[in-house]
């Protein structure tokens, strides 16, 4: 089990601890009918929804970067160096030593719809549509360079969450694994 799961565990015996505690008697009470139970149903997932409406509305309201953010979502993007890559930031999270990291969506029509992950330093605004990916092709060491900082990246983080314990240790060993064979396979190329 993953701890998802685990905490989903502990918020059901939360709840039913809660539930105890505040009417007196658990799931396993008889007096309600079905229709008393589609009623308490009915009440809980009208909660829900104005649970979901209220969140819209702060999202709505949120500024559209965070302290320290350089894209947000919807921003027209190009690769600094190297090969291009115009496109439209699609998504922005930190990664688990608190990075911004932005999924850019490729805009050009040879490779439209592509997806690359890069950090802020990686990129700047781009203006016009219409770019290309044509000129500046990347060279071999640019390429392979930027392929293993993405294996050692991926390396840190599996041996972050495993000495974290975040996730199974198998799932960590298996992905600790997987980054060091891409490792030696790129450095092959080298």
């Amino acid at each position: 089990m993953t701890h998802i799961e685990e905490q989903v565990i502990q918020l059901i015996k939360s709840r039913a601890w809660a539930g105890k505690y505040k009417y007196g008697v658990g799931m396993d009470r008889t007096d309600l009918t079905v229709f008393n139970w589609l009623q308490h149903l009915q009440e809980e997932l009208t909660d829900a929804a104005i649970y979901v409406e209220k969140l819209k509305e702060m999202q709505r309201a949120a500024p559209a970067k965070q302290p320290g953010q350089a894209f947000a979502q919807g921003d027209r993007v190009r690769k600094v160096k190297g090969y291009k890559f115009p496109g439209v930031v699609v998504a922005a999270f930190t990664t688990l030593e608190g990075n911004w990291r932005y999924v850019v969506q490729c805009a050009a029509d040879e490779v439209a719809g592509m997806l690359h992950i890069y950090n802020g330093e990686q990129l700047e605004e781009a203006g016009e549509e219409g770019e290309t990916c044509e000129s500046s092709e990347p060279t071999i060491p640019d390429y392979l360079k930027e392929s293993i900082d993405k294996a050692q990246i991926e390396l840190r983080a599996w041996n972050y969450r495993l000495k974290n314990k975040i996730g199974s240790e198998e799932a960590a060993h298996a992905g600790i694994a997987n980054a060091v064979a891409q490792l030696r396979e790129l450095e092959k190329l080298l």
